[in-house]
């Protein structure tokens, strides 16, 4: 399967959802797809919502994925929030601190539920 993403420009917020068996190299994909849709702003803030892939990835492609995500260097200080499954807090732990180290002027809130993160976007 691949990412699907909704961009809603009213409220400066991007849903990008995974589903179903996605390697590497798709979630890559996927993720220059939405980076290059005019639509698009690092300016929104982001809820990625992983718990529909089924496929397993391994820390080093969680690590590349985290590096994949566009820096941001603007004024505003948006929101990326990622809900994740809990099947491993190891690759949990591992994106959140390259995610952090990788995007200091974003905030960034891993979450194992999607209202929590939505409630947690839009405070």
């Amino acid at each position: 399967m691949a990412i699907s993403y909704q961009i809603n420009k009213e409220k400066r917020l991007i849903i990008a959802t995974a589903s179903g068996e996605m390697g590497l190299d798709d979630i890559l994909r996927s993720l220059e797809q939405l980076f290059s849709d005019p639509g698009y702003s690092a300016e929104y803030d982001l809820l990625w919502d992983d718990t529909g892939r089924t496929s397993t990835l391994t820390s080093e492609d969680t690590s590349t994925i985290a590096r994949h995500f566009k820096y941001y260097q603007g004024d505003k200080t948006p929101k990326r929030a990622f809900v994740i499954s809990k099947t491993d807090p190891y690759v949990l732990t591992r994106f959140f601190n390259i995610m952090t180290s990788i995007s200091s002027q974003t905030r960034i809130g891993i979450f194992h539920d999607r209202s929590e993160a939505l409630k947690w976007l839009n405070s």
